[in-house]
């Protein structure tokens, strides 16, 4: 088994650990108990649930990868798949950036 098939499954356990780490930062801790959420915690909740489900798509991605890795050559689509990969976060950040620029948060006065 040569190494360059394992880089997919890689990408794909890093997908699912990032999907993970959103669910758990982003997800389970919307709002506080007596269920307020300000308008910037439901932005970036609908945003962030968004991003896991990307995530997670782009994982069962890299998996396929990984599976044809053993019959074909796969090095452009790994490419391009990581490159989408990166520019959907580049472009999530900064959509994240712009609603923490004119939406009022949680913090008090």
């Amino acid at each position: 088994m040569k190494k360059s098939n394992l880089y997919p499954f890689v990408l794909a356990c890093l997908m699912f650990v990032i999907s993970f780490q959103l669910f758990t930062q982003h997800v389970l801790w919307f709002g506080f108990r007596d269920k307020f959420a300000s308008e910037l915690d439901v932005a970036e909740h609908a945003l962030a649930i968004a991003f896991i489900w990307f995530s997670i798509a782009v994982g069962v991605l890299f998996s396929a990868l990984g599976f044809l890795s053993f019959r074909i050559g796969i090095r452009k689509p790994l490419a391009y798949g990581c490159i989408l990969f990166l520019v959907v976060a580049a472009i999530s950040a900064g959509i994240d950036m712009h609603f923490r620029s004119y939406m009022a948060d949680s913090s008090g006065g």
